[in-house]
């Protein structure tokens, strides 16, 4: 399985954030995980948006992060991402969001919480349970049923 997280936002690599993000990415064996991030700083909403939007790999899944998405529990979103037959691109926006156009564009909304994370956060949310997925399909102990 292959999965990209585009972010609107760098992670100073030597935050604690990064550290733990680094680690569960160590942790993946079997999903090939890729992140790609930019300095959203000086750019305009449409301008962030088109951004993370020129960064998908053709043929991509794309799943945007939006609060109004669909939420999921650990074990739907393990069924949700292993029938995709696309690589998957999880897209994470700037402070203020994605403009409806590009909402559009998605072929799905996810939201990781009723709750707000600053973007550090959802990313290390989001990796974590990328790893939990491959720890369901590998009968790994780190997630019990």
């Amino acid at each position: 399985m292959q999965i990209s997280i585009i972010a609107a936002s760098k992670i100073k690599k030597d935050s604690p954030t990064a550290k733990l993000i680094a680690e569960y990415e160590k942790r993946l064996t079997t999903i090939k995980l890729n992140i790609v991030d930019f300095d959203e700083k000086n750019l305009s909403t449409a301008k962030i948006n088109e951004k993370i939007f020129s960064l998908i790999k053709p043929n991509s899944y794309k799943i945007l992060l939006d609060e109004k998405g669909k939420n999921f529990s650990t074990l739907q979103l393990k069924e949700f991402t292993t029938t995709q037959q696309k690589p998957i691109a999880f897209l994470i926006a700037g402070s203020d969001g994605f403009l409806e156009e590009y909402k559009k564009q998605a072929d799905f909304m996810l939201s990781l919480s009723c709750l707000t994370f600053p973007h550090q956060i959802a990313r290390l949310l989001l990796v974590e349970q990328i790893y939990r997925v491959q720890s369901l399909l590998n009968n790994h102990p780190y997630h019990r049923e």
